[in-house]
């Protein structure tokens, strides 16, 4: 009999009719109540009285499979899409004054305001009320913005530039910056009416204010800060590339007022409808009934058992081959998605100078195998930060990377099956390994899957079958031959590509030494 691994790898589902699903009741982050934005809570929002970006994704269907997918509540680290919090906008680069725009301002009026080396960070929604009337002090958030970085706009908070303290109305700045309020007046005075005959339109300045110009606007609610970068910023703050980095930020404001539930967001559910649709992989057999007579009367044995036995065999080998071909053909269109999804480790690295000729040594070849689950750390990695679940937990490999696994101190032959087929090799730190001919997987590569052992449904693959074996039975025909119909009635679904990845070994030893002559 072969080896069965699909069953292992991913999921297998016996249907009971050919309507069968797997549903999924998936929670999303919903716009207001009254269909208003929240986009201006996510980093990645651009700003712009017309803004055609879509950060919430509320457009999209929320497959799992999109390339910007919508992600569900428990994928999404986002901390505030439901909070008084909203980003600032950010018009030009980090240096010199930064005037912060606490009132709903159109981009016209940005292009409108000019200073001699100040940039503008304005907060375009109206949540801020008149005059920025509606901001709340002390929970200014300052941050670096790389538009040039790989999904910037979802590090962007990490990128601290400074924060405000909340009794001072001070900024503490990041190292490599200095932030400084260009009054030192606290910023819940600014809007006090005591405080209007101080602002610019009248020539008049804040107390301790030597420069009008510079003075904190309490009527237009504006807000003057200073950052600076130090020498040593580029060391400091690796994200910081010059003339790149912009600025950004977020604030919060009070939504006591907000009667109609105009800024409150709500959580939307939908339901995600995975149907099968069987279809059949089917194989014939034929004999004579002189080969029967021939088998049964010299050798005791059974031509339709023999055949039939075969035929069913195959059509098992081969849903093994087709699963894990699948596996691999959805692992390899990840990497368009993201590069990280095809990993390469260099399996020659402690060997020499770590090039081909170096690989074909011993030294530091088996030091280097130690390492290689660092390889499948990063991939679990890699899909863990995509969608915030999920790693590596099976691999199915290439004869050559499979060899390669053998020599980690972590290999197990636990679970290792006959070696004909698709087969499991053994465990690799508690993971299956499956070897599989390079005709399914390259001779030095590894697919790697996630599979979630308490929840078949929380899998990369799910494979339905209705009928695992079916014969049509044994036809007798004039010229005394006989045949039959052997047929498996099955369908599958991707359900999530991102729990797919594939490690490439490079250098490997014996790829390198293949075919050469002693």
């Amino acid at each position: 009999m072969p080896n069965i691994i699909r069953n292992k790898v991913f999921s297998d589902f016996a249907l009971e009719t050919t309507k069968d699903t797997i549903q999924y009741v998936r929670p999303f982050w919903a716009k207001t109540a009254n269909g208003n934005d929240l986009n201006d809570r996510d980093p990645s929002y651009t700003g712009g009285p017309n803004d055609p970006e879509d950060p919430f994704e509320y457009s999209k269907g929320g497959d799992f499979n999109a390339d910007d997918f919508r992600k569900a509540l428990y994928e999404d680290t986002r901390d505030r899409p439901n909070d008084e919090l909203a980003n600032g906008i950010v018009e030009g680069e980090i240096g010199g004054e930064v005037t912060i725009h606490f009132r709903k301002m159109a981009a016209a009026d940005l292009a409108g305001i000019s200073g001699e080396n100040a940039e503008h960070a304005a907060f375009l929604s109206g949540k801020w009320g008149v005059n920025g009337a509606n901001y709340v002090d002390g929970y200014t958030m300052i941050y670096g913005y790389n538009p040039s970085e790989r999904r910037a706009s979802e590090r962007a908070e990490q990128h601290v530039i400074a924060m405000q303290d909340k009794r001072s109305g001070e900024f503490f700045a990041a190292p490599g910056f200095e932030v400084t309020l260009v009054k030192p007046v606290l910023l819940r005075d600014k809007f006090f009416n005591k405080l209007q005959a101080y602002n610019t339109g009248n020539g008049n300045v804040m107390p301790g204010s030597t420069d009008a110009a510079k003075a904190i606007n309490a009527s237009v609610g504006d807000l003057v800060i200073e950052i600076k970068t130090t020498d040593d910023v580029a060391k400091k703050a690796p994200w910081y590339v010059e003339g790149e980095t912009r600025i950004a930020g977020f604030a919060r404001f009070n939504s006591e007022g907000d009667f109609e539930g105009n800024y409150l967001g709500e959580v939307e559910i939908q339901l995600a409808d995975y149907q099968f649709k069987p279809r059949a992989t089917a194989i014939g057999v034929s004999w004579s009934q002189l080969t029967e007579i021939t088998l049964e009367t010299s050798y005791g044995l059974s031509a339709e058992e023999l055949l039939v036995t075969s035929a069913s065999q195959e059509i098992r080998a081969a849903l093994d081959y087709r699963a894990i071909r699948l596996g691999y053909a959805v692992a390899k269109t990840n990497a368009s998605m993201n590069p990280n999804y095809y990993y390469v480790f260099d399996a020659a690295y402690n060997s020499g100078d770590g090039n081909a000729n170096a690989a074909r040594g011993k030294d530091g070849y088996t030091d280097n195998a130690q390492t290689v689950l660092s390889a499948f750390d990063t991939v679990g990695n890699i899909i863990y930060n995509e969608i915030n679940r999920g790693g590596v937990s099976r691999l199915v490999a290439g004869p050559s990377a499979c060899s390669y696994l053998k020599l980690n101190k972590q290999w197990s032959s636990a679970g290792k099956q006959a070696q004909f087929g698709a087969h499991q090799e053994g465990t690799l730190d508690g993971m299956p390994v499956f070897k599989v001919p390079n005709t399914i997987i390259p001779e030095d590569e590894i697919l790697c899957v996630w599979k979630d052992d308490q929840n078949e449904t929380e899998v990369s693959i799910a494979f339905g079958t209705l009928v695992p074996f079916f014969s049509t039975g044994i036809i007798q025909r004039k010229n005394f031959y006989k045949e039959a119909g052997i047929a498996t009635y099955g369908d599958y679904h991707v359900l999530n590509r991102r729990f797919l990845a594939i490690v490439k070994l490079s250098n490997l030893k014996d790829i390198a030494t293949q075919g050469e002559r002693a």
